[in-house]
C-alpha cells in the first residue's frame, strides 16, 4: 500500500509505514475497510501529531490496538493508528498500575503477577489490549461482583479531536470526557494512558466439583465463597 503522501511528508515519513497483514479485517471479519494509511505512533506526542494533521486535513482517525472488535469498530478508510508501539507499563504505588493502550491483557496480568498483584476483573480474551476493551467496556467472571474492567479505571490520559492531551478523573475538572471516553468506541478520544486498580493476588483455587445439582445452588456456594468467583470451575 502506497501511504498518504501528505501525511508522510508531514511526518518526515518516520511514523507511516506499510499496512500490516489484515490491518484491513478484524476479529469479526464481518467487513472489509482498507486505510489510506497506517500511523505508527512511538508515543503519546506522535499520536497528537497525528490526529492535528487529520483535523486540518478533514479525515477521519481510527485507533487499533490487536483487530478483537468484532464490528469493524477499528476499522477505517481514512487513517488507521497502530497503538501497538504504545506499551508501557509503570506501576504507581501498591494499588495502581498505568498502562498504555496497545499493552495486551495477557502480557499485563504476567506482568502484574511477577509483582504480586491482579487485575479486579479478567477478561476472556488475553491478546485483546488495553485500549480496545477500555472503549467498549470488558467483563469477566468476577464483573457481577466488582463491575467491569472500566469501573475499575482511576484516570485517563486522552488525546481529543483537537490534538489536545487531557488528564481527566471521575471527579476531576474534566469528570464528563473521564466518563464518555470509556465505553466510547473511539469516538470522544483516542486513550493514550489508563490509570487501573490492582489488587493483591491471591492462590489460584480449582474447584473440581460443587455440591448440588442445580445452578441455584451453585451460585449460592459461590457467593458464599470468595476464593470461587474468580475460578473456573469442572
Amino acid at each position: 500500500m502506497t501511504p498518504h503522501q501528505p501525511l508522510a511528508r508531514l511526518l518526515a515519513g518516520k511514523l507511516v509505514g506499510p499496512a500490516p497483514e489484515g490491518c484491513q479485517r478484524d476479529f469479526g471479519r464481518l467487513h472489509c475497510r482498507q486505510p489510506q494509511a497506517v500511523v505508527f505512533p512511538a508515543g503519546v506526542a506522535d499520536v497528537q501529531e497525528t490526529v492535528r494533521y487529520a483535523l486540518a486535513g478533514g479525515l477521519a482517525v481510527v485507533a487499533r490496538g490487536n483487530g478483537c472488535s468484532s464490528n469493524g469498530q477499528s476499522l477505517t478508510d481514512s487513517l488507521q493508528l497502530d497503538t501497538a508501539a504504545l506499551d508501557r507499563i509503570e506501576l504507581l504505588g501498591a494499588a495502581t498500575v498505568r498502562v498504555e493502550p496497545g499493552v495486551r491483557w495477557g502480557t499485563l496480568h504476567r506482568w502484574l503477577h511477577e509483582h504480586g498483584l491482579a487485575l479486579p476483573v479478567v477478561t476472556s480474551n488475553e491478546h485483546a489490549t488495553v485500549g480496545g476493551t477500555l472503549s467498549v467496556g470488558g467483563f469477566g467472571p468476577t464483573s457481577p461482583f466488582v463491575g467491569s474492567v472500566v469501573d475499575q479505571v482511576t484516570a485517563l490520559d486522552v488525546v481529543t479531536g483537537d490534538g489536545a492531551l487531557v488528564h481527566a478523573t471521575a471527579d476531576g475538572p474534566h469528570r464528563e470526557l473521564f466518563r464518555y471516553a470509556l465505553c466510547g468506541l473511539g469516538q470522544v478520544a483516542v486513550i493514550v494512558r489508563a490509570d487501573l486498580r490492582v489488587v493483591p493476588a491471591e492462590p489460584a483455587v480449582l474447584v473440581r466439583r460443587l455440591g448440588g445439582d442445580d445452578l441455584a445452588t451453585v451460585a449460592e456456594q459461590v457467593w458464599g465463597d470468595e476464593r470461587l468467583r474468580i475460578c473456573r470451575t469442572v
